[in-house]
Formats: C-alpha cells, sequence, structure tokens
C-alpha cells in the first residue's frame, strides 16, 4: 500500500492540530500547572480545571478529512490488528510525556525542549467546556505564526 508525496502531505494537513487562544492562559496554564494523583489541575483566569486522561483522549479525538477525496476501502482485520499492534493506546504515550512536562516544568528548558504542542488546545478544550473563561477579545492570543516551533519548520 505505497502513498505519494502528495498523499502524505494531504494526511498529514488532516491531522494537524491547532488552536488560537490568549498566551495570558498558556502562562497561567503553565506557572499553575500541578499533578495531583492521575490528574493535572491548573487555573485558567483564575478559573479551576482538571485535566485527566479521558479528557485527554476526547480532546486530541480528531477525523480524517481530505476535501474531495473519499476515504479507502476498509482495511481488513489482519491490517487492523497490526495497526492496533503498533499504536495501541498512543494517547496514554503522550499523557506520559505531557505528565513529565508538568512535573518537571521548574527545571531549566533548552532550546530543543519547546512546551508540548498540546497546550494550545488544551486551553481551548476548557475555554470551549467553560464559557466563563473570558476571550479576551483577542488581545494577547497566541497564533500558530507566533510559534518558534513552526518557523522553523521548512517547507
Amino acid at each position: 500500500m505505497a502513498i505519494t508525496i502528495e498523499q502524505q502531505t494531504a494526511l498529514d494537513e488532516a491531522f494537524q492540530v491547532t488552536a488560537d487562544v490568549p498566551e495570558i492562559y498558556m502562562q497561567d496554564f503553565w506557572a499553575t500547572a500541578k499533578l495531583y494523583h492521575n490528574s493535572i489541575h491548573f487555573k485558567i483566569d483564575t478559573r479551576k480545571s482538571v485535566l485527566d486522561l479521558e479528557a485527554f483522549r476526547e480532546m486530541l479525538h480528531i477525523s480524517p478529512r481530505i476535501l474531495n477525496q473519499p476515504f479507502a476501502d476498509l482495511p481488513t482485520e489482519e491490517e487492523i490488528l497490526e495497526f492496533l499492534r503498533i499504536n495501541i493506546d498512543f494517547a496514554y504515550l503522550i499523557w506520559e510525556d505531557f505528565v513529565y512536562q508538568v512535573e518537571h516544568k521548574s527545571q531549566k528548558r533548552s532550546n530543543e525542549m519547546n512546551y508540548p504542542r498540546f497546550t494550545k488546545v488544551i486551553i481551548d478544550y476548557f475555554m470551549t467546556r467553560k464559557p466563563s473563561i473570558s476571550r479576551r477579545n483577542r488581545i494577547h492570543w497566541h497564533y500558530v505564526q507566533d510559534d518558534a516551533l513552526f518557523s522553523t519548520i521548512k517547507v
């Protein structure tokens, strides 16, 4: 099942996760994030929030969408089992890395270790779930073009 460069590019774009959120909330998140048992407690705009593995899984639920291209035929049972053997509980692996970042947030950061890419998605998720969190009229919002990680990617 060979895939062309155009197909791979379209697939990568279909799974791109971005969100535009106020930069102040990104700072609030990292300043207040603490690990409690199996969840992360933090504040956004002085409102307490709790992030656990189930909310993390719900947040990352993405369905692929490529414009003007139908979905391929369903995979065989053998292909599904092979995929599951390789990718099972990918959200948990990302969660483990994220918990590590929260536990070690006060340590000196190097240029190679940017904040987790999902921080903006986490904040956006809680802003949509809690309408009481102010949208701040786009003042101090953090946009993708401001992200140093994305500015280093060569196309």
